[in-house]
């Protein structure tokens, strides 16, 4: 793997967007790094992590794993059907 996996993306932002040139001057460049060499695990990870907190979705990712050995679109199995969850009002009634 590169030094930098991001350093093509990176050039590709700061030649097309000078806000991007500029944050990217100002922070440096991108560190972040994933273990997950699957791109399908990856995307399934993130969205688990966007719904809780980090450690939690540490947790409840090791399990998957753990339950159903390599996170594929196959292994995964589908999900029930799920109603919507009720709205709330506000105090107001509107």
């Amino acid at each position: 793997m590169p030094a930098n996996p991001h350093a093509a993306a990176t050039r590709h932002l700061s030649r097309r967007c000078p806000v991007m040139k500029s944050v990217i001057a100002r922070v440096g460049p991108c560190l972040w790094k994933h273990d997950d060499g699957d791109p399908y695990a990856l995307i399934v990870r993130c969205i688990v992590g966007q719904q809780i907190s980090g450690k939690a979705a540490d947790s409840i990712f090791a399990k998957l794993t753990q339950s159903i050995g390599a996170v594929t679109p196959r292994r995964l199995p589908p999900a029930a059907p799920r109603r919507a969850a009720p709205t709330h009002r506000s105090r107001s009634g509107t």
